[in-house]
């Protein structure tokens, strides 16, 4: 988010990683599951829970960003590969964008959901209709490059399922 100041803290995350929330009106507590040890403790500011990170320093915590400026560059950038990204900055093309070394080290979970294709259905050897107009197959397509001899430039074609006439 531009502008924000703060880091914040994902609840549901901290659920996941076996930690409980507690709200009340004035503060939060955030406590681990199995010990039921305070881990952190923060007050309410306005419609915020603030937690001051500088009273933690004995605890062995990390507070990192888990991505660095060249996946930040990958995500604003549209998901573009890293090569791209380095021939930009080679080539000085892009406003802004920082001299940093662009090498894929990390595998972008976006790009790897978007790379992901669905197995395609089994082929049936058996006719499941019984009669003639049980199951249409529909499919209306266009507008076509080359126009019909009527010159519509549309189709919509219709197959029964049990002749196959089209």
């Amino acid at each position: 988010m531009d502008g924000l100041k703060h880091n914040l803290l994902n609840i549901i995350q901290l659920c996941d990683k076996g930690f409980k929330v507690i709200f009340e009106a004035s503060h939060c507590i955030i406590k681990d599951i199995q010990s039921d040890k305070t881990i952190f403790m923060g007050h309410r500011c306005d419609n915020v829970y603030a937690i001051n990170i500088s009273k933690y320093v004995g605890y062995d915590r990390c507070f990192s960003s888990m991505h660095d400026q060249s996946w930040l560059w990958h995500r604003r950038l549209g998901h573009a590969n890293m090569d791209l990204i380095s021939q930009l900055n080679k080539d000085e093309l892009v406003r802004g964008l920082p001299k940093i070394n662009f090498q894929k080290d990390k595998v972008c979970e976006a790009c790897q959901m978007g790379k992901q294709i669905k197995n395609s259905f089994k082929n049936k050897n058996f006719i499941s209709t019984t009669r003639p107009l049980e199951l249409l197959h529909i499919d209306l397509f266009g507008p076509s490059r080359t126009p019909s001899i009527g010159g519509k430039s549309y189709a919509f074609v219709i197959v029964d399922d049990f002749s196959r006439y089209t």
